[in-house]
């Protein structure tokens, strides 16, 4: 079904199914908004420490010197990726330049709009790579919708988390590779240079996009070999873009160079930078020296000590914890959703419907299946390595680390969505999917207000 709309140049048809993600988008625009404009401070993980950075980028056009309010909050701007702090501040300037008199609490919403803006942003980049890779219109919707209706995903895009930004150039960024996949040569080298800025800008938002980076430059070295496209005249345009990709490139270079040969870690903390008469205050610090190890666990000795190997953490606790931490709201503030077995049931049953009708991906599947799983992969070791430090606390599993790729995670779900047979099955699963999204999502906020979100609104 199409909607025809009357323009200057005739009539334009709009496919009802655009109309309906739009609607979708607006609710979820318009609701995170207003979750933003009355969420209690305190709640979204980290959101003091980062607009201490924020405002401290306030003050400069440059990199602001440290503060002790930001270092004892674990955090530090030396060697660190920048780029959200910088962009907001500019934003910050230019409302305060029009409204010389506004308060800092009206600056601060301000800011939380602004993050919620980027989500948006995330969420539209999210249904047109769906677009391009699910045949069918209406099944595109799906992985936004999903994505939307994470409660982690919604809460941390009503605060001011330098997330909302890595997130959108990330999707940007899978967004490129594929179409520079599906195209081949076609503009083979512009989409080459935009690819290398919009990854360039997330290696200067957060180091969580390096694994990103370092797959999606792996697998573009792969076509690039494989195809051998020419290397035409550059047209302007495309030069500018050749230009900018190489600046944005040599900042990467220059900062985490800088920090390895200066500090021998790729973001420097706390003690390489400061006296440990300070840092030893620092929120991280204090967290170590009360649950941290003093020596970290050796894999020979943790079934001794009755702590799980590689293998079975990942599927005994893992999994788990990167489900539970993003269908329920965790911050500083936990909700666990009720609704978690269901969520585990829907995953469970795609996975086995997935197996039983396995076909030969295509190659953007492949490339999809690639990234998300060389990500998944770092992130969890990651994770585990930090489990070593902590005696397997569950420390530093955040369900929002995963959110680089999540896009990627979620249009495979659908694929295997749109092959399940027979008919009835698919049409049971789709409507079993939205209804548990829909239910489980943030409209869980208002369901139990009276009996628990009345402390966080």
């Amino acid at each position: 079904m199409i909607i025809a709309v009357k323009t200057d140049r005739g009539k334009r048809t709009i496919p009802l199914y655009h109309i309906a993600f739009i609607t979708f988008l607006l609710f979820f625009g318009v609701g995170n908004i207003l979750f933003a404009l009355h969420l209690q401070r305190g709640i979204v993980p980290d959101e003091y420490a980062r607009i201490c950075i924020v405002e401290a980028f306030d003050e400069t056009l440059g990199i602001p010197e440290e503060t002790e309010k930001i270092l004892l909050k674990g955090n530090v701007i030396e060697g660190n990726p920048f780029l959200y702090y910088w962009v907001l501040a500019r934003i910050r300037n230019l409302v305060r330049l029009l409204f010389p008199s506004i308060t800092s609490e009206a600056l601060f919403l301000i800011s939380r709009v602004f993050n919620s803006l980027l989500s948006v942003g995330t969420l539209i980049v999210t249904y047109i790579l769906s677009r391009d890779v699910i045949k069918n219109p209406w099944l595109a919707i799906l992985p936004p919708f999903v994505f939307a209706n994470l409660q982690t995903f919604f809460m941390i895009s009503a605060g001011i988390s330098y997330d909302n930004l890595n997130n959108l150039l990330c999707v940007i960024a899978i967004f490129f590779f594929i179409k520079l996949v599906r195209e081949k040569e076609k503009n083979f080298w512009r989409k080459t240079f935009v690819l290398g800025i919009v990854l360039g800008l997330a290696g200067l938002t957060k180091k969580t996009s390096l694994p990103l980076i370092i797959i999606v430059f792996l697998l573009w070295l792969y076509e690039l070999m494989k195809n051998k496209p020419k290397w035409d005249k550059l047209s302007t345009f495309t030069g500018f873009l050749l230009v900018f990709s190489v600046i944005i490139l040599a900042a990467n270079v220059y900062m985490y160079g800088r920090n390895l040969v200066l500090y021998r870690t790729l973001i420097p903390g706390c003690h390489a930078i400061e006296t440990a008469e300070l840092c030893d205050q620092s929120n991280y610090y204090l967290r170590w020296k009360d649950i941290g190890q003093l020596e970290k666990l050796r894999l020979s000795d943790l079934r001794s000590l009755g702590y799980p190997g590689p293998l079975e953490y990942y599927f005994t606790h893992w999994m788990t914890i990167m489900l539970t931490r993003n269908i329920g709201a965790f911050g500083h503030k936990v909700w666990n959703n009720p609704l978690g077995e269901a969520y585990g049931l829907a995953l469970i049953v795609i996975a086995m419907a997935g197996f039983s009708q396995l076909k030969k991906p295509t190659k953007v599947t492949w490339n999809l299946i690639l990234i998300s799983f060389f990500y998944i992969v770092f992130l969890y070791f990651y994770n585990y390595n930090e489990q070593l430090y902590y005696a397997f606390a569950g420390i530093a599993i955040q369900g929002r680390y995963i959110y680089p790729v999540i896009p990627a995670l979620l249009i495979l779900i659908t694929l295997i969505l749109e092959s399940i047979k027979p008919k009835f099955m698919y049409y049971f699963m789709i409507i079993f999917v939205i209804v548990i999204t829909l239910l489980g999502g943030p409209f869980q906020f208002l369901y139990y207000y009276n009996d628990y979100f009345y402390s966080w609104l």
